[in-house]
Parts: structure tokens; sequence; C-alpha cells
């Protein structure tokens, strides 16, 4: 953590050296060589690609990039053999810190160079307060270059016709949705399969409505004074205060692992079973699922999402990617039929027009258990990682990084990807970087701002690990949830079969996050894995 702090005030101390000196552009070492981008392929993502690098082959002629997108499907398995191959092609890759084992570039060690096409540090390009996707060892293995924000989209015509606020509160949320229902509309667009439950909105629902009601374990969870972790510089200051929404962030508190989790199942006051946690649960079932669409457990995200284009549905809970995927259906309405009966969506093409749309945070929880205003997720995206070979060679890929991550270069990306039929799927984050339109202008009201959910107090609401759930943990929270929402149990029922599921399924989450269960005895000291 300490190491993160350091380079960025070497960064901006760098910064001030620099402009000082006057440097800037043209001052671009020719490199020779080849790079190969392997990263995840998609709608427009070769055009983006094809645009860059023809810019980046007019300042670099001697690089030849090789451009080798995968598809989405099964790319972390290719990526895990090509990196245990012995003889790995690729360089720029879409990578995620739960796909690597050391094979990843630091990028910390480039931040505070010159990046020669701004003629500033590096660090100043890509915002380093984004820069979140840091291992264990202090290492930022990740870039991320846009972000994300999870929103509750509303139909903006039929409000204003049925005379109707966007909800702001729970509470609000559930006198809207009476209202929507007595207008014989369906209030939220939402499906409750178990995949909804496992990886889906419902699972965004648990997790970040968990989060208002066990924000006061990084309390319990935060590095003590004599651990292995504990910084001074920034755990010796901590307080806590649940009014902030990056209160227990990681450049400002350190959370100890072994606490963690062995605050799972041996601390009352972090159980999954407490007077917070069933009013979270309690709260959903004001919602759930009286106020979505008939059939809500057998009903996939796509075929909700085709209730709230059809009207037949007015709110649907979605996120910065929705926002052009949306505005893209409205336009291209027989395209996006096409597509829907394409994949076997019910879809009547009668019941389509045009309409306004807008969006708001999701809204909060505020009884006299919620311990703070909700968060939901946002934050950096990851992009792309560098696969690490010779520095000579690091140079050269960096190199190409920095040109990608520059504004005016990555504008051109992504009038590419756009112009190839593509999506912006977030909020950028690269400085003086240009979002094409028509998506700058609906996209640019939103802002960051919210926070984002604590992983380790809300990950048990899920499956026990956000990257893949265990099937078994996840299966279970699906069935004692939905029985509970049909009114087959009690919220005591719910509360106790939700902290014996984390019993049951403990073992399995100590090898997930490769922990040594006798280190949790000894929690101030390093773990052996």
């Amino acid at each position: 953590m300490k190491r993160r702090f350091v380079a960025m005030i070497l960064c901006l101390a760098m910064s001030i050296m620099l402009f000082g000196m006057g440097i800037a552009e043209g001052n671009i070492t020719q490199y020779s060589g080849e790079i190969t981008v392997s990263s995840q392929g998609g709608a427009g993502a070769a055009q983006g690609w094809e645009a860059l690098i023809a810019a980046y082959n007019a300042v670099q002629p001697n690089v030849k990039i090789n451009l080798e997108l995968k598809p989405s499907e099964g790319y972390g398995e290719w990526l895990q053999k090509e990196l245990s191959s012995g003889d790995v092609r690729a360089d720029i890759v879409s990578g995620g810190p739960q796909q690597a084992n050391g094979e990843w570039l630091d990028f910390f060690e480039y931040t505070n160079k010159l990046n020669p096409y701004t003629g500033a540090p590096w660090s100043q390009s890509i915002d380093m307060t984004q820069q979140k996707f840091i291992s264990p060892n202090g290492a930022l293995e990740i870039i991320a270059t846009d972000g994300i924000k999870t929103l509750l989209i509303y139909n903006v015509d039929k409000f204003a016709e049925l005379g109707l606020n966007p909800p702001n509160t729970w509470d609000e949320l559930v006198d809207v949705c009476e209202k929507i229902q007595a207008a014989n509309y369906i209030p939220i667009a939402i499906g409750g399969d178990e995949n909804q439950f496992t990886f889906g909105v419902m699972s965004w629902l648990l997790i970040i409505y968990g989060d208002q009601y066990t924000r006061d374990r990084i309390q319990y969870n935060r590095a003590q004074p004599g651990d292995y972790c504990y910084d001074e510089d920034i755990d010796g200051i901590w307080a806590y205060d649940p009014t902030d929404p990056y209160n227990d962030f990681p450049y400002n508190v350190t959370q100890n692992t072994l606490r963690v989790f062995d605050n799972y199942v041996n601390n009352p006051l972090c159980s999954q079973n407490t007077a917070e946690t069933r009013r979270m649960v309690e709260n959903l079932a004001k919602v759930f699922p009286k106020y979505v669409p008939e059939g809500f457990y057998g009903i996939d995200d796509t075929s909700a999402y085709a209730l709230f284009l059809q009207q037949k549905a007015l709110m649907y809970f979605g996120a910065t990617w929705t926002i052009p995927s949306l505005y893209n259906d409205l336009e291209n309405i027989d395209a996006m039929v096409a597509r829907m009966q394409e994949n076997n969506i019910e879809i009547d093409a009668s019941t389509l027009s045009k309409f306004e749309f807008s969006t708001v945070a999701y809204p909060s929880m505020t009884d006299d258990l919620a311990q703070a205003p909700v968060r939901g997720f946002e934050g950096a995206a990851p992009n792309f990682a560098v696969v690490r070979k010779d520095k000579e060679h690091n140079d050269m890929v960096m190199d190409f990084a920095m040109f990608y991550t520059t504004g005016a270069n990555f504008s051109t990306f992504l009038q590419g990807m756009v112009d190839g039929g593509g999506t912006p799927s977030g909020i950028i984050i690269i400085k003086d970087a240009v979002m094409p339109e028509p998506y700058g202008e609906i996209m640019g009201g939103i802002k960051y701002g919210d926070g984002s959910v604590n992983d380790y107090s809300t990950i048990l609401f899920r499956g026990g690990n956000n990257m893949g759930a265990i099937p078994e943990y996840a299966r279970e929270v699906y069935n004692y949830t939905k029985d509970y929402f049909d009114g087959k149990i009690t919220n005591d029922e719910w509360g106790n079969k939700h902290q014996q599921n984390v019993v049951d399924n403990y073992q399995k989450l100590l090898e997930i996050f490769k922990l040594n269960p006798k280190d949790l005895k000894t929690p101030e000291k390093q773990p052996s894995n």
C-alpha cells in the first residue's frame, strides 16, 4: 500500500520537474520489432484497434502490430493456456488479477516515466485515482481506461404521463411501483432465474444493499497495529466514517484478509445473520416478487430488457453499458427485433416505438438499521494487461500502451470502434479523450462520486467469490431467498440459513482465496501462502 502512495508522490514530483524543464512532445524513441495484441474482440473492436495502429505506425513505422483478437467466450481459459505455454506470443491482453500468476508487467515501473506523446508523466494520462487493480504484492497489473456505474433506468415519457418522479429511496421505489402497477404496467423489468441471483442483477441488489447494512464491518476487518500489512501512514490516522463513501477504500485503510475470513464465522458482529442483514432482505421482499414480471424466477435479463423496450415495464436496473445499447435499440428498432427473434426472445414488434429514458442512482434504503447511504458498483473497469518479457521488449510495448492511453489517440480508438458498430461501455477516465457522439451527449451527465461496495463485506451475499461463485453456496442463496420472498420461510429462518450456508462452505471459500486455516489463528503474521 505504501508503495502505491510513494509512486503517486513520485509521479507528481516528476510532473512538476518536467514541466519546469519545458519538455514537450517530440522526444520519441524509435522502436523496431513486433507487438501482438490478443485482447477480447467484439463489435467494433477490430476497427478501433486498426485505427489506433494506423496512427501509431505514422510515428513508429518500424513496429509491426499483430492484431489477434480473441472471442470473449472462453477467453479466460485461452489466456491461462497461453501463459502456461512457455512461449507466450501475446503482449497486450484483456487481463484480470484472478487470471495471472505473476505474469503481468507492473505498470508502477512506468507511471512516473515520461509519456513521449504528451510531454508529461504517463500517470497524468490515466487518472491514477481510478487505477485500482493492484495485486497483493503491490503491483499495478491492470490499466483501466473507462469505468462503470450501476443505474436505475426509467421511462421518462410514461413517468410524466402517470405524474411520477424517479425514486431516490427504497420507500419511494415501493410507492412508485404500487402506482405503476395500478396503471396496469409492470413496475420493474428484472430477471429472477438462478443465474441472475448468482451473477446477474439480483446478485447486484443483494450485494449493493447488503453493503448498506454491513458498512461497519471495516472496523473489525481492518489491519491492527502490529499486523503484517499495517501501514502507519494510512491505518494510523484512519477513522470510521460511514458518511464518506470512500472511507473503506484501500487507499484509505488496509483490510487484513486473515481477519476478514476469521470474522466470517467467529465474530457475531460479522455474521450473515444479524438484525441488519435480515432487515435488508425484508426490504427487498417489499418489491420482489410483487412488482416484477410474472414468472419472475424463470426470466433472464434479456427477456426482462425486452419488456422495458416494449414499454410493458417502466423501470430497469442497469449500468453505464446499458445506456448506449438502449439508445441504439430505440434508434434501430427493426435490427433490435431481428436480434431478439434470432435469440428466441419473445417480443411484439407492434408495441415498439421510440421513447425518452433517463437514469438515477439505485434508491437508498433509509430505515433505522441502514448504516450508510447506498453505494452501487462504481469505478474502473479492467481494460488491458501487458505480459512481462525482457526489458527492451517491455519498453517497446509500453511505448504503444502510452500512445494508446493518450487523449487524442484513445479518442481515435473509440471513434474507430463506434464506426465499426461497437458502443462505449462506461465513463472515460483517459485525460482529454472525447466520447464519440451521440454517446457523449447521452452519457455526459453520468458522473462518479457515490463510491462502490466493499467486496469483503458483501461477497457472501452472492456466492463466496465475485469472480466465480461457489455453485453450491450460490444455489442455496437462491433457494432460501426465493423461499423467503414467496413467504415459505420467516425472516429469522432466512438469516439462520444464510449464516449456516457460510459455515457449510467455509473450507471451499478458504481454498478459493488460497488461505491456510492455521494462518487465521495468527492474523498479525504474513500468510504462509
